[in-house]
């Protein structure tokens, strides 16, 4: 018999921590940073646990006021009872459900010789591939080739104006989503929509973004086939209702205004991301056999693994599913620090910033690599001759960056007339650089810069916060009130 190496409480919440439990050592589970459950009607002493592992059993007493529930019983406060591997309890009634796990030296060995999918927070993208694709290629043979093919092969197609409903997986197909060779295919939750609430299962929703329903309606022009995939453990939890969340889809495929197929995983097996279940579907059984490019397909999620402060004040992603989930199928997989910036086609960008904000810096690292010329009133001493080199540029075919501070929409206009005289695209990129982080950056300049340079001065930069106010009609005024004699 293989010995009892650790006891693990795993989360159906995949945002939420695993639990570690050392052997015939009693703990308090609740609402806790240990377990970072916030809810408030899970008490901070919700239950109590002791592992045994030599009988691999759970011991849990209830000492919280709100029931507990374990494999489907509710508890009563100072009620005991045993959980036996697999076995599942929850902290509240329907909500932070957690699995008893007991692994044993053989299941800790390989463990430990396999990178998990959730364990990438500190590699980097390539070391990640490099790491990650050949276990992923492992794990995928053994269930892809033997289960998926077999199960998915042996489906229906599914029903092309409506709900199928297949154990573990739920398709909504719209009418007229058309089979296409270019597959357009989104994550749900933080991608298209948002609930607004810090709720995770709530009916709310609302779409993440303002460009989220224009730029599917301009895929679908394109000749896409939009495609929702999304992991809902909580549907198979029973935690979410699942006629509610059809009727929520649908509400948000309807206010889309486009044909949408979704995919929904609802348990743990071969359709849940990163597994590949539900792209196998819809190549085998839902695209009339149509051939799909992955070179043009692509599929935008979030859950891409990036660590904490991926963008300043932003946590880390709950999960790497979606990314892992790219790796098997050799798909691209799009998320903000992965987006390429520059065009292909020639388009004039401006700059608005302060001094000292980092204009120059960005185009000298990330522009004029990409073919980009700068036009610089430092340089050229006058907004005429920063015009008349713009016309020239953009006559020979070449983009140009106007990298002055730009502060107002008179400044601006100068260069929107020339573009839009040769009908080039424009874009525009502002600098939010904080005015203390800007004047520091000046002050290291002066300390390195070459002789001749000129120094920058305090009306520069209240010249250029006055004319950006100014510009959208915010105007502030510092007034020294003094009380009548």
């Amino acid at each position: 018999m293989a010995k009892v190496m650790e006891c693990i409480l795993v989360p159906d919440d995949e945002t939420l921590p695993k639990i570690h439990l050392d052997d015939g050592k009693l703990v308090t589970l609740g609402r806790s940073p240990a377990t970072q459950v916030r809810c408030k009607t899970c008490a901070r002493q919700q239950v109590q646990v002791i592992a045994n592992y030599e009988k691999k059993q759970l011991q849990l007493t209830q000492i919280g006021k709100n029931p507990s529930r374990v494999s489907g019983r509710l508890l009563e406060p100072q009620k005991t009872c045993i959980l036996n591997p697999k076995e599942k309890f929850s902290l509240l009634r329907n909500s932070f459900g957690y699995e008893v796990q007991f692994l044993s030296q053989s299941s800790q060995d390989q463990i430990t010789s396999k990178r998990r999918y959730e364990d990438i927070d500190s590699c980097t993208e390539a070391e990640e591939r490099k790491r990650m694709k050949p276990t992923l290629h492992i794990t995928m043979q053994s269930v892809l080739l033997k289960t998926p093919y077999r199960v998915i092969k042996s489906l229906e197609e599914p029903n092309y104006n409506g709900w199928t409903d297949f154990r573990g997986l739920l398709i909504y197909t719209s009418d007229n989503a058309n089979p296409s060779t270019k597959i357009a295919s989104f994550d749900l939750d933080g991608t298209l929509i948002d609930s607004g609430t810090s709720r995770k299962f709530s009916d709310q929703w609302r779409f993440a973004f303002s460009t989220v329903r224009s730029k599917l309606q301009q895929l679908n022009k394109e000749g896409f086939k939009v495609v929702i995939f999304s992991n809902q453990l909580g549907i198979g939890n029973k935690m979410v209702n699942k006629e509610s969340f059809k009727k929520k889809i649908t509400n948000i495929i309807n206010s889309l205004g486009v044909p949408v197929q979704a995919y929904i995983a609802t348990n743990r097996d071969i359709y849940r991301k990163p597994f590949v279940g539900m792209w196998q579907y819809l190549i085998w059984k839902a695209n009339n056999a149509m051939a799909v490019d992955l070179e043009t397909s692509f599929f935008v999620g979030d859950a891409a693994g990036r660590p904490v402060n991926w963008q300043p004040g932003k946590r880390k992603d709950f999960s790497c599913s979606d990314r892992t989930r790219n790796f098997t199928i050799e798909g691209t997989l799009c998320y903000p620090s992965n987006v390429d910036l520059t065009n292909s086609q020639q388009e004039m960008v401006i700059l608005i910033g302060m001094p000292g904000a980092g204009k120059s810096t960005f185009v000298r690292n990330y522009l004029s690599p990409r073919g980009y010329v700068d036009v610089n009133r430092d340089k050229l001493k006058s907004w005429q001759k920063c015009v008349s080199v713009c016309t020239v540029l953009l006559d020979r075919g070449s983009s140009v960056v106007i990298d002055n501070t730009n502060p107002d929409k008179f400044s601006r206009k100068r260069y929107i007339d020339c573009a839009r005289s040769k009908k080039i695209p424009i874009r525009c990129f502002i600098f939010t650089t904080l005015e203390e982080i800007a004047k520091h950056n000046n002050k290291i300049r002066e300390a390195t810069a070459e002789e001749g340079y000129q120094s920058v001065t305090e009306i520069a930069f209240n010249t250029f916060k006055f004319d950006y106010l100014l510009s959208y009609n915010i105007v502030i005024f510092s007034l020294d009130m003094k009380s009548p004699a």
